[in-house]
């Protein structure tokens, strides 16, 4: 009699990944916590473009932290932060073809407090410098950007106005049991 194999077993796999949730493609999709988010970033950056934390969306859309970053993440396919630096250096791109100015007066003016990171940020999300970009002028289409990011371009962006007078007004909430009023 020959000797038992043991048996077969099916092949591990990983874990499965999730399906990409659904990007939002307008305005009218968004939840009206990232509405107050979004017009919180056109406020501050109203005055000049500067660095924007988590916890400031969090806190203008009056939520928690985590929820803010699932929601976000959730509508955009990206990070906030991350989304938010990328505006930046999209806009930063635009100076450096457009206008004559340092490198290190680009980097204060997109919100970049040290020039050096502003540099490093700017050549591992474009494969290239910034100087070399102002010289050679490659540029990303806006096709070629993902749909959450361009959404997030257009609504954060003063030549779309439009969208702060339709979805974005002051609008009061009533306060939940325990919590302050919010606006929406």
């Amino acid at each position: 009699m020959p000797p038992l194999s043991p048996p077969m077993r099916p092949p591990v796999t990983c874990h499965q990944p999730r399906a990409r949730p659904p990007v939002a493609t307008s305005a009218a999709r968004l939840r009206p916590e990232l509405h107050a988010a979004i017009r919180h970033v056109r406020t501050t950056w109203h005055g000049g473009l500067r660095r924007i934390t988590l916890a400031e969306l969090a806190q203008a859309a009056h939520v928690s932290r985590s929820h803010f970053a699932r929601m976000f993440s959730s509508c955009f396919a990206t990070g906030a932060v991350s989304a938010l630096e990328e505006i930046r250096l999209i806009h930063s791109e635009d100076l450096l073809v457009g206008a004559d100015l340092s490198i290190a007066e680009i980097a204060r003016t997109c919100g970049f407090t040290d020039p050096l990171y502003f540099s490093r940020r700017f050549r591992t999300t474009r494969g290239i410098a910034p100087s070399d970009f102002r010289r050679g002028t490659v540029r990303t289409p806006p096709d070629d950007r993902p749909p959450g990011l361009r959404l997030l371009l257009r609504l954060t962006s003063d030549a779309d106005p439009a969208h702060c007078r339709t979805r974005c007004q002051e609008r009061p909430v009533e306060a939940a049991p325990g919590r302050a009023a919010r606006v929406r």
